[in-house]
Parts: C-alpha cells; structure tokens; sequence
C-alpha cells in the first residue's frame, strides 16, 4: 500500500495533492487523530488540508520607527516566503523586519527550502545592512524551526543579526535598541 493510498483510507478522504510536502504534512495528521471516528477524522481532516493551502502574509510598515511587520497566518511556503522578501526589497524596506508567526505553520518547509530562503535574503543583505529581523513564534514546533533558520543564517555567514522571541514586545525592543531583556 503506497502512502497516498494510506493516507486517503485512514481519512476516509480523497485530496487533491498538489504536492509532496502537502502530503508529508497530511500524512503527519494521522496519529493526532487517530482517536476520532472516521467520520470526524475526515471532517478534521478536510479542514486542516483547506487551511493548510491558504497563507496570508500582510506587510505593514510602521510610522513610529524603522520596522516592517510581516503578519502570516497559515501554511507558509519557500515560494510565498521569497515572495515576500522580494516585494520587501523591490520597495525600500525598512532597515528592521519583524515576521509574526504566532498564526502561522512553518511546517511546509524543508531544510532545502529554508537554505533558499537564506541564500536569497543574504543576496539582498546589502539593501538593509544596518538592520535586524525578529520571529516570533507561539509554538514549541515553531520556536524550534526558527531557531534553526537563525543558526543556520550565523553559519552561512547572513550578515543581518536574527533572533527569536515569543513575545511581539520583546521582538520589537530588540529591534528597536538592540538589547535583549533578560527574564
């Protein structure tokens, strides 16, 4: 039995994969609900796929100081990432870049999609190089993810200084003085 096979008879769903990484995602549903009945299985199941193929990325420049806010919510991809930071940079960004992904599943990308997201921000590094970017997760997943990217940026030598945060007002008093409360 193929994995797609697996994954549509233990849902009790036909999806319409669009790709590989979306049925990997899917695929990692199935112990969270394993303890429903199959008729709620699939109703969970079609909500989270819906879901997972939406993202919103909405940019906000701030008017009291140097910083774009980047709010995303959904499944984020490479492709909408890069996307992102394009327009960024097409536009005069901002020396300071803050991603709030409190609503956002970073699960959608991979180690390669993460080293390309890296290789282009660090082509771009010289349009803000006084600058710094924040994340800010809410999950442990999340948290994790992104820690990963911020050592993997140190490692290839991004020359844009990177942190993570939990906490939106934490993220922005780093970004705005460059010290990190201790707490």
């Amino acid at each position: 039995m193929n994995l797609v096979s697996l994954l549509v008879g233990k849902l009790g769903v036909m999806f319409h994969l669009y790709s590989f990484d979306r049925l990997v995602q899917a695929a990692l549903l199935l112990p969270q609900l394993a303890h429903y009945n199959q008729p709620c299985q699939a109703a969970i199941a079609n909500r989270i796929w819906e879901k997972s193929k939406m993202v919103s990325i909405k940019k906000t420049k701030r008017t009291d100081s140097p910083l774009t806010l980047f709010t995303v919510s959904g499944v984020l991809s490479c492709e909408e990432t890069i996307h992102a930071l394009e327009d960024f940079y097409k536009h005069g960004g901002t020396p300071n870049l803050l991603w709030d992904f409190t609503d956002a599943d970073l699960f959608g990308i991979t180690q390669k999609e993460m080293e390309q997201i890296i290789t282009f921000a660090k082509s771009n590094a010289a349009l803000d190089e006084n600058g710094k970017t924040a994340f800010v997760v809410s999950q442990d997943l999340s948290f994790g993810l992104s820690r990963m990217y911020e050592t993997q940026t140190e490692i290839w030598g991004h020359p844009i200084p990177q942190r993570d945060f939990r906490d939106m007002d934490k993220a922005i008093s780093w970004l705005e003085t460059g010290e990190l409360e201790c707490t």
